[in-house]
């Protein structure tokens, strides 16, 4: 049984389309699981009414934006179901077999690692039928609109890396780290199942603002996911990453979140290396300049 999890943050609107979409068209049994990352426009008194009627099976509240990645983590050890479902909170479901159609194609091919719903026209994909007659559309990740990830893989992948802010690459990276380790990732070949909203419904300008930003940051943005990448790439740390914020209640029951210290090493050699190795993109292609990593020696 998949475990759905939803983190919103404001959007009320669009979280309100997204949950009643859910309960009102998904096929099949599921756990739903919604991560609030501090909304403070009705988002959280409409998910406390939900869980009320119990349409919500886990609310979790922060209390402060703690970023996509952290939440969407906390949501995920929550369930120990047999697959997890990450879902935007700005996705409306269109067909009612959405949640089956991924089961049924990760199930049927142990070698899928991460499978999704494609939203962005610019990922270009290639047809593959799989050992189950299943059509794929192979990509190196899944965007985070919609990604279902088995438990199997999670064993051996672990979490959505938390390094990068409010807003990053932690989608992209996962499926890269799931393409070395051997896994395919890629798109359900079907249309008009989900629906993208988005700036369909209201203002999400500001919502896309902060997103953008937190992305072009250099500590947490494309900089870090390339010296991410070729770390992987060169066993410099291994595929399985941890949560670099762990969770603890404090007296008023309330979510308070301290750094990994199993993880400052990692996080102190990555400052240092985002100081000295010159990082860029030429054609789409990164190229790492290490003679100031060398000099620096």
């Amino acid at each position: 049984m998949p475990n759905v999890v939803v983190v919103t943050y404001n959007r009320k609107e669009l979280t309100q389309i997204c949950i009643d979409s859910i309960l009102e068209k998904t096929r099949g049994r599921f756990t739903l699981t919604v991560v609030d990352n501090g909304s403070q426009d009705g988002t959280v008194e409409l998910l406390q009414q939900y869980e009320q009627k119990k349409y919500i099976h886990n609310l979790i509240c922060i209390g402060r934006n703690m970023g996509i990645a952290v939440a969407a983590n906390l949501g995920w050890l929550i369930s120990k179901d047999d697959a997890y479902i990450k879902l935007d909170n700005d996705i409306e479901v269109v067909d009612g077999h959405w949640m089956e159609y991924l089961v049924d194609v990760a199930a049927s091919n142990p070698t899928i690692g991460m499978v999704g719903y494609k939203f962005c026209d610019w990922h270009k994909t290639e047809r593959r039928v799989l050992d189950s007659g299943h059509t794929l559309q192979v990509f190196e990740s899944c965007g985070g609109g919609c990604a279902l990830i088995p438990h199997h893989v999670h064993q051996r992948l672990g979490f959505w890396n938390e390094e990068y802010g409010l807003y990053g690459y932690e989608d992209l990276e996962y499926g890269v780290r799931a393409n070395m380790d051997g896994y395919i990732t890629g798109y359900i070949d079907k249309e008009n199942v989900l629906a993208h909203r988005g700036f369909s419904v209201g203002n999400d300008a500001q919502h896309e603002s902060i997103k953008n930003k937190s992305i072009a940051k250099e500590k947490t943005g494309q900089k870090l996911y390339l010296l991410n990448k070729f770390m992987f790439e060169k066993k410099l740390r291994p595929l399985s990453v941890q949560r670099k914020y762990l969770h603890r209640l404090d007296a008023e029951n309330r979510l308070q979140f301290r750094v990994n210290a199993q993880c400052k090493s990692l996080y102190a050699s990555q400052r240092h290396l985002l100081q000295t190795m010159q990082i860029t993109l030429v054609d789409g292609v990164a190229q790492i300049d290490l003679r100031g990593l060398v000099e620096g020696a």
